[in-house]
């Protein structure tokens, strides 16, 4: 076995005018400390980085084995704000990150952590997170699970804990960990077509840039106040009746995401009712062939949403989901594009449209799931 030898050791030199080979000095940085060596693991080079109150900041840790594979480990503090990550990197190629975020209540010393460990794997990123309470006098207690960003809730693992989450959210779970993952755009999308029963009918919205997705801005700042938020960071297309959702790529909040998605899929979902009305979708019926097999040839998602929904049932004024049947005719009747543009402009405009009142209350019942998760993550935590 190869005993650890250290080569060299500088302690508390300026970072000012230093150049390091492959990383950087944090900005924070006043001093830095290296040590050079050989190990098990092979050549090693440690620095490590502190700010003006000698706080550490930032350690680098690179080994090369006898073969030439160098690991490259770059870890981050900040105790102000009780984070800390980590990448781990092998000959350039970045195989795993880590990071944690702490909390202490000042009352009680308890610690809480939230962790994200994302692992580069051939087959694509796994994506794991965990939730953890530490006490003094207990064990650690600990929710665990893989977000599969698949659009359903995750399969929770419990340390020490005897209790279980309830079902309502869960499925919102991982957003509260991954604050900057892509794949959380997606998942909304699932989370909603499985709500409304769209399978095969709706598709994942498209993110676009906010001033695509509004022509009239030239950044978000020239919104007035009083303009409605659903309105520039979220649309539903409906004429032709695609029930494409388009969300601007401003929205980054894990509340707002949900709200506008929740909100744009329930439009989707009305639009989907309204195809399936007797005498809608006898209207469709009434088309050539020839007219079906070109829109199925040149406008595919209109094709595929319209002959989708039908597929799903009529809805008939004398069936059994008559009530469907007057609420979703009432609603045709304000399906007028070009009049819901001059109707509706500002907030309170859109608070009392028939077409938006639905869609704004299904908004507010899933950020009321996403309240009540992180309370009973809470108390799921703190229970005996």
């Amino acid at each position: 076995m190869i005993k650890t030898q250290l080569l060299s050791k500088v302690v508390g030199q300026p970072c000012r005018g230093t150049k390091f080979n492959g990383f950087h000095a944090p900005v924070e940085a006043v001093t830095y400390n290296q040590v050079t060596g050989i190990s098990r693991k092979g050549n090693f080079e440690i620095t490590s980085f502190y700010d003006d109150t000698v706080r550490l900041t930032k350690q680098v840790s690179k080994y090369t084995d006898k073969d030439g594979n160098e690991t490259l480990k770059i870890k981050r503090y900040s105790s102000e704000e009780g984070f800390f990550s980590e990448i781990i990197a092998i000959n350039g190629k970045v195989k795993e990150f880590i990071s944690k975020l702490f909390d202490v209540e000042p009352s009680t010393q308890e610690v809480s952590c939230i962790t994200e460990r994302l692992i580069n794997t051939k087959r694509g990123t796994r994506d794991y997170h965990e939730f953890a309470l530490f006490k003094k006098g207990q064990k650690p207690k600990k929710m665990s699970y893989r977000a599969n960003w698949d659009g359903n809730p995750p399969e929770i693992q419990y340390t020490n804990i005897k209790s279980k989450m309830p079902e309502v959210g869960l499925e919102y779970m991982p957003l509260l960990v991954s604050y900057g993952a892509n794949p959380r755009y997606s998942h909304l999308s699932k989370v909603n077509i499985r709500k409304y029963d769209l399978e095969g009918v709706a598709t994942e919205a498209k993110r676009l840039e906010f001033t695509e997705l509004n022509p009239e801005f030239k950044s978000f700042k020239e919104v007035p106040d009083d303009e409605c938020s659903d309105l520039v960071h979220g649309f539903t297309e409906a004429n032709p009746p695609t029930g494409k959702v388009f969300v601007s790529d401003y929205a980054k909040a894990p509340e707002e995401l949900i709200r506008i998605y929740s909100h744009e899929y329930k439009h989707v979902d009305d639009l989907s009712h309204i195809l399936r009305l007797k005498y809608v979708a006898d209207g469709w019926k009434k088309l050539s062939h020839e007219d079906f097999q070109y829109l199925k040839a040149n406008e595919p998602e209109y094709y595929n949403f319209v002959t989708g929904s039908i597929k799903k049932g009529l809805i008939e004024k004398g069936g059994e989901n008559s009530k469907d049947y007057h609420y979703y005719k009432s609603l045709e009747k304000y399906l007028d594009c070009e009049k819901y543009e001059k109707q509706v402009k500002t907030m309170q405009d859109q608070l009392f449209h028939p077409v938006e009142v639905g869609p704004i209350r299904e908004a507010q019942k899933e950020l009321k799931k996403f309240e009540l998760l992180q309370k009973n993550i809470r108390k799921i935590l703190h229970s005996d």
